[in-house]
């Protein structure tokens, strides 16, 4: 077997969430007969002025019924039930959002998460805008993509932590994080992914999600709605 591939690493623009990015490598295994096996590649505070600001006031009396006070409001967080519930990695849990996966061919891509919050990859469909396939991947963990079928994709990524078995999500069923909820997408023509399965060879590949400074790829964060887009 012989592999030839090329890195990418990938720019993002998340605002507060600092840096996510995403590096992807993806190749070509061709086979032919019982011959030597080749592969081509692609990759694919705020300044909150004190409105009251000093000032004194005066009167004919020897003491003022006038006070001034500041009234503070603390949120405090409810910490979840469900506190590190995860899923196993590659489960399905948005089945009922976006139907059962799409199965075929032998092309894989290998995710990386190497974020702190655990993260539900979308592969979706260009020509039909459609998720294909959404797995779970815990915090810190790999998981592996297998029987792709050919297209071009993008990627849609919710981010997480401590999953909410009966909490309601956007698109209306059962399954959603409580906690560092988070959506992003990477769905510019520059990012797209090409997945290709012929008799002779098919497409491997990795993509990894962490931390980056600059890079050639960009994702952008995208709202909830958006990322339930069926």
């Amino acid at each position: 077997y012989t592999k030839t591939t090329t890195s990418f690493s990938f720019k993002n623009n998340l605002g507060f969430l600092g840096f996510i990015g995403l590096a992807v490598v993806l190749g070509i295994i061709a086979t032919v007969s019982n011959s030597n096996k080749s592969s081509s590649s692609y990759s694919s505070s705020n300044n909150t002025s004190n409105t009251n600001s000093d000032y004194s006031s005066s009167s004919n009396s020897s003491s003022s019924d006038n006070s001034l006070s500041n009234t503070y409001t603390e949120t405090v967080a409810v910490e979840s039930q469900y506190k590190g519930n995860q899923l196993s990695n590659g489960a399905s849990p948005l089945d009922g959002c976006f139907g059962k996966g799409k199965y075929s061919g032998q092309a894989w891509i290998k995710f990386e998460n190497s974020n702190a919050s655990d993260a539900i990859i979308c592969l979706v469909k260009l020509s039909t805008r459609k998720t294909i396939r959404n797995e779970y991947i815990k915090a810190g963990n790999n998981f592996t993509m297998n029987n792709i079928p050919s297209g071009t994709y993008y990627l849609k990524v919710y981010y997480g932590n401590d999953w909410n078995p009966k909490k309601e999500n956007f698109c209306g069923t059962s399954g959603a994080f409580d906690t560092d909820e988070h959506f992003s997408k990477s769905d510019s023509p520059s990012d797209y992914i090409e997945v290709n399965n012929t008799d002779y060879s098919y497409t491997t590949g990795s993509i990894t999600l962490y931390s980056v400074a600059n890079g050639n790829m960009s994702t952008e964060v995208t709202t909830e709605a958006d990322f339930f887009t069926k």
